[in-house]
């Protein structure tokens, strides 16, 4: 099965693969067996709106005209933050490619990880009352926070496991979590849950995607 990611930057490549992983196993199959070949990352720099949809409008084209093969699955996740002035015509721009997955963050994939409290709580080491302290508690709504790395950044500074805070985002924090909790398992049903706007339709479209590539191979 082979997957390209377009991405905003490296936190979001990181965070996604083992989510597809993890989707992927939920329907049977492993992915990827050759991580070169099987996953390939297009990345979007952060332009704003209009050099989103500018970059993805190339992508598509190229694939239309054959100058690449299109991938089995074309995933896009962005931050909605970034780009919902625009969601509308990305949606609209891909709509017709069977190959692609459409996700939109609300308001940012640091949502998406946040969900997943208990191996967020887990890998810091914290306990409940240090997270409601941090403003995470087991009421938190990712999908409602404004500021997702501004959470993430008070829950790693008040941790003793982490040297530094998450700040504006950190790559090196974002592969840790993934290499200490989500390499294992992805809480996927609590990420569905606390992200339905989001997570929800992300997942049960790519859940789909990769039912019929698995039933076509």
């Amino acid at each position: 099965m082979k997957v390209t990611l377009v991405s905003e930057g490296e936190i979001d490549v990181v965070l996604l693969r083992p989510i597809i992983e993890e989707i992927a196993r939920q329907r049977g199959i492993s992915w990827p067996v050759n991580p070169k070949e099987d996953c390939h990352v297009s990345r979007i720099r952060k332009t704003g709106h209009g050099g989103v949809l500018k970059k993805l409008k190339m992508i598509v084209a190229d694939y239309e005209k054959g100058i690449y093969r299109p991938p089995d699955i074309l995933v896009i996740v962005l931050d909605h933050r970034k780009t919902q002035a625009v969601v509308a015509d990305i949606r609209n721009l891909v709509s017709g490619h069977v190959w692609t997955v459409i996700g939109v963050a609300i308001e940012e994939v640091e949502a998406w990880w946040l969900a997943d409290r208990q191996q967020t709580l887990g890998w810091l080491a914290l306990s409940n009352e240090d997270a409601e302290a941090a403003g995470y508690g087991p009421d938190y709504a990712p999908e409602k926070d404004p500021d997702p790395k501004g959470t993430l950044d008070r829950l790693t500074k008040c941790s003793g496991a982490v040297e530094v805070g998450y700040g504006d985002g950190s790559v090196s924090l974002a592969t840790d979590f993934v290499d200490a909790a989500w390499r294992q398992s992805v809480t996927l049903d609590s990420l569905r849950i606390k992200c339905p706007g989001g997570f929800a339709p992300f997942h049960d479209r790519m859940s789909e995607r990769i039912k019929t590539v698995v039933k076509v191979a």
